[in-house]
């Protein structure tokens, strides 16, 4: 009856059990949970399968390495799944040596950040990019440019009687 994705794992890293969520959350792979698959074959299966998109090929092995090493020490991560779904994972190793790795759904939560992200960076009126996301761009920009020569332009427009439309719809 838990909602959360629970699987523990040897001293080997090599899957001990887990709870029905588990395949249901890594549902690309379900079929490689068998006791004594090993974590690390589990997680360069899912990159294959395209269960974790954003995980480009040429940093893949990167990624893995990344994603076992957090499996090993307990690191907490959030990855996308295929399905869109955001799982934040965490492991906490055990006294005899093995790992209880812990998968929670947290695509709510996600939505929820996107949602007030995109309100504070725009317009509610017009829905385009305000005045905060141009400071946030510009910084970048100019980050950007001190570490490799690159040209910044900013261009400036000014509209005439546009002062009726502010005080009429505000800022």
């Amino acid at each position: 009856s838990m909602a959360d994705a629970f699987a523990l794992y040897d001293a080997e890293d090599r899957l001990v059990l887990c709870n029905p969520r588990y395949p249901e959350f890594l549902s690309r792979i379900a079929d490689l949970l068998m006791p004594g698959a090993r974590y690390e074959d589990l997680v360069r299966e899912g990159v294959r399968r395209g269960l974790y998109p954003g995980v480009a090929p040429t940093e893949a092995e990167m990624w893995i390495a990344e994603q076992v090493s957090a499996h090993r020490t307990g690191i907490a991560s959030e990855v996308q799944l295929a399905d869109g779904r955001w799982l934040h994972a965490i492991a906490q190793p055990t006294a005899d040596g093995g790992t209880v790795d812990v998968r929670r759904d947290i695509t709510q939560r996600k939505l929820l950040e996107e949602a007030v992200e995109h309100t504070a960076m725009h317009d509610p009126l017009t829905n385009l990019p305000n005045r905060a996301m141009f400071y946030r761009e510009l910084e970048r920009a100019l980050a950007r440019a001190g570490r490799e020569p690159c040209r910044i332009a900013v261009l400036l427009i000014d509209l005439d009687r546009f002062k009726d439309v502010n005080d009429t719809f505000g800022h």
